[in-house]
């Protein structure tokens, strides 16, 4: 029983008020059977689409100083759709970018970047500055790309004109392999150097700087044609105690034989042979270095370093107590500072270009005989191709002759960056 207080209620007040409670199921019983009841529900969140890939338009540009282009970028899902989303551009080195990401601006000479980000998503535009013609006064600055990361212990800058984008990934992969196979400086002290433009290579821009490892510089231009001599590189400033670990280095390479190199796929392996170079192997174990190759231009100059030796020996060679084989043919750029071709067949160390040319444990032993604080582990698997093939012919392996010159080095350098000559023996 209920009581209301309220104002009398007639019997149209009653009538009206009975309608509209009826009115709602009979309102749900409608909605139930009409044609839309048919209709699948609405998707779960997880089924809208989600960002999966971002790219950035143009991708690669070369611009005057002062032009600007427009980019634009691209948001898309797993399956290519584009979405819209808000990302973010920046602009690194020479060239600035619009918060909008519309406009690009070359504002110097040499190399820059647009990144365009969402979230963990990103893509980059590569762009080339250059002047529209030398200043009056002289030549321009070098540009200087560094593409090694911050901390390595041997880092590589590119200078001069940008390479091809094949070219710089060579760098970049080799850099990080030889960064890869050294745990630690190996005790090679950090070096004040200040030295001009010029003082180790033609290539070589000024330099003032505190260097912890090993500094190489590399350049590609124009040299002598293609096939002729594809380049030249070596260390230039050694440290001055009986490691006599590089400071300094040099990489120089002909840009046509380069482009050659990258088409027949053997880029890779010929910069990184160049940058072992660098570090020692070939230039640095002969008297004038830490002596383990006694008589390089011989008849049968052999490497008597410990664990070179023993890595050798591993392979099953006849002889091996004695020493590495060290090529006895060949040029002045391949006699006496490779491994024997007839011996080692296909090894990244060999004077000619051949099979996978992989980085045997003998190299990276050999590297660890010269002071550097080398993984073994880190070694690619090989065999040793004379226990395999036998000895090949002496023409048919000039076919495939790797045309270099060996830099030398023309001084050493102690913990106050005071250089000295490099005399013959370490220390």
């Amino acid at each position: 029983m209920s009581i209301y207080n309220g104002p009398a209620l007639n019997r149209s007040m009653l009538h009206r008020t009975a309608i509209r409670t009826l009115a709602v199921p009979i309102l749900a019983l409608v909605a139930g059977c009409g044609s839309d009841a048919t209709l699948p529900p609405a998707p779960p969140a997880a089924a809208i689409s989600q960002p999966a890939r971002v790219t950035i338009s143009p991708d690669a540009a070369v611009l005057l100083v002062g032009e600007t282009i427009a980019a634009s970028a691209r948001v898309a899902d797993r399956n290519g759709n584009t979405i819209a989303s808000t990302v973010q551009f920046r602009a690194e080195g020479a060239v600035t970018v619009s918060a909008s990401g519309g406009t690009v601006t070359a504002t110097q000479v040499g190399s820059g970047l647009v990144i365009v980000q969402l979230g963990s998503l990103a893509d980059t535009l590569v762009v080339t500055v250059t002047q529209p013609a030398p200043p009056p006064s002289g030549p321009p600055l070098p540009q200087v790309l560094q593409v090694t990361p911050a901390g390595a212990f041997v880092q590589v800058r590119i200078v001069g004109a940008t390479p091809s984008p094949a070219v710089i990934a060579a760098f970049t992969t080799a850099a990080a392999r030889v960064n890869g196979l050294l745990r630690s400086t190996g005790g090679a002290y950090p070096v004040p150097i200040d030295v001009p433009a010029g003082t180790c290579h033609a290539t070589q821009p000024a330099i003032n700087e505190g260097v912890p490892g090993l500094l190489i510089t590399a350049s590609v231009g124009p040299l002598d044609g293609p096939g002729s001599t594809l380049g030249e590189a070596g260390p230039c400033l050694v440290r001055s105690d009986a490691t006599a670990i590089p400071a300094i280095g040099i990489m120089a390479f002909d840009e046509a034989d380069m482009n050659l190199m990258a088409s027949s796929g053997i880029l890779d392996g010929v910069i990184l042979h160049e940058m072992l170079h660098v570090l020692g192997i070939g230039t640095m174990w002969g008297p004038a270095g830490r002596g383990f190759v006694a008589d390089p231009q011989g008849a049968d100059p052999l490497f008597t370093g410990p664990q070179g030796t023993a890595a050798y020996g591993v392979f099953g060679a006849l002889n091996a107590m004695l020493g590495v084989p060290v090529e006895n043919t060949g040029g002045t750029g391949t006699r006496g500072g490779h491994w024997r071709e007839s011996v080692f067949r296909g090894e990244l160390m060999t004077g000619w270009v051949g099979g996978g040319m992989e980085m045997s444990r003998v190299t990276v032993s050999a590297l660890a005989d010269m002071g550097y604080d080398a993984d073994l582990t880190k070694a690619d698997p090989y065999t040793l191709a004379s226990l395999l093939g036998g000895q090949i012919s002496a023409s048919l392996l000039r076919e495939d002759a790797i045309n270099e010159r060996v830099i030398q080095p023309i001084g050493r350098i102690d913990r106050s960056g005071r250089r000295s000559s490099f005399a013959f023996g370490p220390g």
